[in-house]
């Protein structure tokens, strides 16, 4: 029954018949064995209601997707920029690793790939300056505690071995908007 409830909001809301919704939904009452006067009238009062709010949600969520439409999907652009500001360091990365930037993205890989996805995570913290979570929508992964967690794993093998900074960053010092200091 729900679905052709909302059938008939959707039929109104496009139709402007909102008498049309209500006389569905006291059908709908009357087939449900809703006999008696004053039983009717509380259908009728509650089906006022129920098609007065549809209405409102539906223009309001309309209102949205139109406002929406006009400036782009902010989330999408977000992320567009993000990858591209990430794009130059996961590409350093995997040439110098010798595999794509989709190897390096996959979501099951051996540990020689997810250490590579480690360091550009690393760099793209230390180099780019991003947060947390935009590493982690760079490297195509669930949440940011994933970036976090492959942050700190590069941190302990630079604290184990020092050098380390340095080559890593060295890897990316000639992409374009880089600064390579340590």
């Amino acid at each position: 029954m729900n679905a052709k409830l909302y059938e008939a909001f959707f039929q109104a809301r496009h139709r402007a018949d909102t008498e049309a919704a209500i006389d569905f939904v006291f059908s709908l009452g009357f087939e449900a064995g809703v006999t008696s006067a004053r039983a009717h009238k509380d259908r009728v009062q509650r089906a006022k209601h129920a098609v007065r709010n549809k209405r409102r949600e539906i223009v309001r969520r309309e209102r949205i997707e139109a406002a929406r439409a006009r400036r782009g999907d902010a989330v999408a652009n977000r992320e567009r920029v993000i990858r591209e500001t990430a794009a130059p360091v996961l590409e350093a990365v995997a040439r110098h690793y010798e595999m794509s930037v989709r190897a390096l993205l996959q979501r099951c890989s051996p540990r020689k790939v997810s250490a590579a996805r480690n360091e550009a995570c690393w760099l793209l913290r230390e180099v780019k300056e991003m947060s947390f979570e935009a590493i982690a929508t760079a490297t195509e992964r669930d949440d940011h505690t994933t970036a976090m967690h492959a942050v700190a794993r590069v941190e302990a093998r630079i604290v184990e071995r020092p050098e380390l900074r340095g080559e890593l960053l060295g890897l990316v010092a000639g992409a374009s908007g880089m600064r390579a200091t340590g």
